[in-house]
């Protein structure tokens, strides 16, 4: 119960919420529909780039803030139980966690590889490398 509490409220919120932003706004929705028309024959309407673009991550980022507002210490059962303190610190603990290591790992592999990894060409400006379809 405590675990489901923890884990479930903030983690999966939070990941869709990445996933979302990622492809719709750091990948491109435009890309996206690019790579599914190569894959399917058939490009998404605008109106599902919109919904990726728009629509799913404010729905997704106001579930995340409701659930941040209304959140509180866990009880269980119609006693109303509480956890101890060192329950809900580990609580926490165990669901903060996996959302560390996803910026601990970003910002190890932006320290490695740096924020030049695509290469520029005469003028300075990035260039984005061709696509080959199979």
């Amino acid at each position: 119960m405590l675990s489901d509490w923890y884990i479930a409220t903030f983690n999966i919120v939070f990941v869709a919420l990445m996933e979302t932003i990622i492809i719709s706004w750091i990948y491109g929705a435009n890309r996206f529909s690019e790579d599914i028309e190569m894959m399917t024959g058939n490009r998404p309407p605008l109106l599902v780039r919109i919904v990726w673009s728009l629509i799913i991550p404010i729905f997704i980022s106001t579930i995340l803030i409701t659930s941040a507002v209304n959140f509180g210490v866990p009880s269980f059962g119609k006693g109303g139980y509480q956890y101890p303190d060192y329950a809900v610190v580990l609580g926490n603990v165990l669901a903060f966690a996996p959302l560390v290591s996803i910026f601990v790992v970003a910002g190890v592999l932006v320290a490695i590889k740096g924020t030049e990894s695509l290469p520029a060409n005469a003028t300075g400006t990035r260039m984005v490398p061709e696509r080959r379809e199979c």
